[in-house]
């Protein structure tokens, strides 16, 4: 039973791109982030905003990519076979946008002074520590 159910929050996630489970800046697992809040939580200065806004732009394009993916998608139409390899195809995407938003954040760092660092370690998809957004420290 709690596997059937773990099956139904994954798949709900993977279908849903998270919409329900909203972050702190109004996206969820695989919802568009609020860019001009974090832009402005962050101050981004008018030198910073090259490097803010190519940032910006892979959030936008991977949100684009995945909210087209799941357009029209009916899961309770799907045979098993069908989900599962839905669900596949899905993972696979999260992680190239997961490994595209990290490099594009990453990338964004040395613009930042040491305080705005500080905010978007702990805030930035790609950068914050946490089940979507974890950055290993070593």
């Amino acid at each position: 039973m709690r596997i059937r159910y773990l099956a139904a929050v994954l798949l709900a996630a993977t279908v849903l791109g998270g919409a329900a489970i909203a972050g702190p800046h109004g996206h969820g697992m695989g919802g568009p982030p609020n860019v001009e809040a974090l832009e402005s939580e962050l101050g981004i200065t008018p030198d910073q905003k090259a490097a803010w806004d190519a940032y910006a732009e892979v959030l936008k394009r991977n949100a684009t990519s995945a909210q087209a993916m799941r357009q029209g998608v009916d899961p309770r139409a799907m045979t098993p076979d069908d989900r599962a390899a839905f669900m596949t195809k899905m993972m696979g995407v999260r992680q190239q946008h997961f490994e595209s938003v990290k490099a594009a954040a990453e990338a964004l760092l040395p613009s930042l002074n040491e305080f705005q660092k500080g905010k978007a370690s702990a805030m930035l998809p790609g950068l914050r520590s946490g089940m979507m957004g974890c950055r290993g420290r070593t």
